[in-house]
């Protein structure tokens, strides 16, 4: 979703995984003051980080947060588009233990690459499967982890649609 403008591109970025995350929750997602370019990375986060309970039988929650630089396109001068460089997606059960978490913090962590966390609510034997195990995954979106919820744990979508909101998200993606 390139734009001629960072702010521009952060704000269709923001609306683009908005209209995901509207498939399962009315939780807003916060960009604070990420609209420009910078050599640190901007934040965005779903419900100031916290835990969003989602509706469906299974009361999972979710918790999202990801960071992104606002970079202009290598020869597409005046073309702006925010990247991922980082993300923290989980799904947790009805006692906010963490079902499953997938990461990727390349910069500065001992794990750099996109991975998977198998947590204690999963009902996973956790003598065999430590929840600190580092389970190598490509990379994931935010789309991915709605779908995942909705097909996998039960919840059911805000929205008709939800199936070609995600795919339109997910075409959208820098």
């Amino acid at each position: 979703m390139p734009a001629r403008g960072a702010a521009e591109a952060v704000g269709a970025f923001k609306a683009s995984l908005q209209r995901s995350l509207d498939c399962v929750t009315d939780a807003v997602l916060t960009v604070a003051g990420g609209y420009y370019p910078s050599p640190q990375p901007h934040v965005a986060t779903l419900n100031r980080g916290l835990r969003v309970a989602l509706r469906g039988p299974r009361r999972v929650g979710l918790i999202a947060s990801l960071q992104y630089r606002v970079v202009e396109l290598p020869g597409q001068r005046g073309l702006w588009s925010p990247r991922t460089v980082d993300y923290v997606y989980g799904l947790t059960d009805a006692q906010r233990r963490e079902i499953l978490a997938y990461h990727r913090h390349p910069d500065g962590h001992p794990i750099a690459w996109p991975h998977l966390h198998v947590g204690p609510g999963s009902g996973a034997d956790q003598a065999a499967l430590s929840h600190k195990a580092h389970l190598p995954t490509g990379r994931v979106a935010l789309e991915d982890v709605v779908r995942l919820a909705i097909t996998e744990f039960d919840v059911p979508p805000r929205r008709a649609g939800w199936e070609a909101a995600l795919a339109q998200a997910r075409r959208e993606e820098p």
